[in-house]
């Protein structure tokens, strides 16, 4: 009832003002995209085009593998950290890269990193061959995040097995799978709709940038 009213706008410069008060160099916005204009609204009081990503669920029924490509499966200890950083940093460039995440190279964020790490423990999972680390992925409850296969076992499906495993676990525990992933990495997203997930919306991050401060 109030739209087209200027109500937006008025809101929109609310925002603004507010956080121009802590000095950031970067304010984002985050919407659906999939629906009405916003990605307009923004653009027209200076936003830039960022990225975008789908969140989809899982409609498929589960197939439960009996063998996988990996040796074994662990939950993430402080002890790992170092190699976990590796191969995660790695994994993640060249993404990091394409949607201008920064920094690009994630061991540049390394406090932050392991402050998460030591937070989320107990939702991060490791995926080992002949004692090396394959990949990881990150469960909370039925949402996967923080996928990754190391560089050294890309192309040989174990993002696909770490996929089914990862089903087996949340549907036992009665979960709803899901997921986010961006839109440009089509790869990831030929293998989870593979495996039974769709798109139920996308959204979208656009940014706005201080002209004093590096982005």
């Amino acid at each position: 009832d109030f739209r087209c009213k200027g109500i937006g706008s008025q809101l929109f410069n609310y925002g603004t003002n507010i956080l121009s008060k802590l000095n950031p160099n970067t304010i984002w916005v985050f919407f659906r995209s999939d629906l009405g204009e916003s990605a307009k609204f923004y653009s027209n009081r200076g936003a830039n085009s960022w990225y975008s990503y789908h969140y989809m669920i899982y409609s498929g029924n589960p197939v439960f593998k009996e063998t996988y490509c990996f040796d074994k499966v662990e939950p993430y200890e402080n002890r790992h950290f170092d190699v976990y950083l590796e191969n995660r940093a790695a994994a993640f460039l060249p993404v990091n890269k394409l949607i201008d995440a920064r920094p690009h190279d994630e061991r540049e964020r390394k406090d932050e990193i392991l402050n998460w790490t030591v937070s989320n423990k107990k939702n991060i999972w490791l995926f080992w061959k002949n004692e090396k680390l394959a990949g990881s992925i990150t469960l909370y409850d039925g949402l996967f995040d923080e996928l990754f296969v190391s560089p050294e076992f890309r192309g040989k499906g174990y993002g696909k097995d770490i996929v089914h495993w990862a089903l087996k676990k949340v549907t036992e525990e009665s979960h709803k799978p899901s997921l986010c992933v961006v839109t440009k990495n089509i790869p990831a997203i030929n293998l989870y709709e593979s495996l039974g997930f769709e798109v139920a919306q996308t959204l979208e991050l656009m940014r706005i940038f201080s002209p004093d401060k590096k982005p």
